[in-house]
């Protein structure tokens, strides 16, 4: 355990004049980044690309490991979640894991892109699968899993993305949705926990490292879904679209984010979005995003007053979210 100090940045948006605010903590001594991040009781956790698991106290720097599995785990955590008390973990690589109380279970051999939990009731979703998605649900917090028993063709080359576990969503106990990427990008829904599927194309360009990466879905059926292409960071065609009916039909923001992006979250009102070349938010709609800064960052959770974004580092930036009222 380890006590870090606070350190203040200004960055400017010179067409506002205005200043952004944050504070960096670091979470490890070790060279690591953090694709998966929640916050659970004030305190932050995350899952790291060299398989450990930390907690961070935002609120005097300490940070420290968490046992997650007695024994080794030599992949990357690509996403966490929270359920029934405990602390979940999702392992991506040519054998998709579930860590949770110590246990792990095996999916399948299938590279994993994210899991999501409301309540007890959770979902997992990876790659094809001998030309299916691989598509899991719980109703005991991760304890055992089960195969949806609706089953999705899909198109050679469409995949998901694994880039902060926010590319998969439990709505509710029995509404699921993800989207893909690659040769061809879908959004898919169901409201009866993966028994029958809904799919509605997003416009994204295709390619192997290109599609919808991450998206939102309000209470008020609108969804915000953003990406683009991981080789190509500066490049803003067709990086993110906003659906106002659910996701059936999709539209073009007026001023899109500035590159590809790997997050996208929502809290009162305002949508946040980062990637490789920084971190945008808009309040009205995604129609227009206002640029902040150009840092590199991965991943975003909430809590009622702030911002934490994990970066592609072994830090995470914490912003006050009343800076952006």
């Amino acid at each position: 355990m380890k006590v870090i100090s606070f350190i203040f940045f200004v960055n400017f948006v010179h067409f506002l004049n205005a200043q952004f605010l944050y504070s960096e903590l670091k979470f490890s001594d070790l060279n690591c980044h953090a694709r998966g991040i929640i916050s659970v009781n004030k305190a932050i956790f995350l899952s790291t690309n060299i398989g450990k698991v930390y907690k961070i106290n935002p609120k005097n720097g300490k940070f420290k490991e968490v046992d997650i599995y007695n024994g080794k785990i030599s992949g990357e955590l690509r996403d966490v979640d929270f359920s029934g008390g405990k602390l979940i973990c999702m392992e991506s690589g040519e054998i998709g894991f579930i860590y949770v109380q110590n246990s792990r279970i095996q999916l399948g051999n299938v590279f994993l892109n994210g899991i999501s939990f409301y309540e007890n009731v959770g979902f997992a979703m990876g790659d094809q699968v001998d030309g299916y998605f691989s598509l899991f649900y719980t109703i005991n917090s991760g304890e055992s899993w089960s195969p949806c028993s609706g089953k999705i063709i899909a198109t050679i080359g469409e995949n998901g993305f694994a880039a902060s576990g926010s590319s998969v969503r439990c709505i509710n106990d029995s509404t699921f949705i993800f989207v893909t990427g690659g040769s061809v990008s879908n959004f898919y829904k169901s409201t009866n926990r993966g028994a029958t599927w809904e799919k509605y194309p997003i416009p994204f360009l295709g390619s192997e490292s290109s599609g919808a990466f991450s998206f939102v879905y309000t209470p008020q059926n609108q969804v915000v879904v953003v990406g683009g292409n991981y080789q190509e960071t500066e490049n803003k065609n067709r990086n993110c679209f906003v659906s106002h009916n659910g996701g059936v039909d999709w539209v073009v923001p007026q001023n899109g984010p500035s590159g590809y992006r790997s997050c996208v979250l929502y809290s009162n009102g305002i949508y946040f979005t980062c990637g490789t070349n920084g971190l945008e938010y808009s309040k009205d709609g995604g129609k227009n995003w206002i640029h902040i800064n150009a840092n590199n960052y991965i991943s975003m959770c909430f809590t009622k007053n702030e911002l934490f974004v994990s970066t592609n580092e072994n830090k995470i930036h914490i912003y006050k979210l009343n800076q952006f009222q």
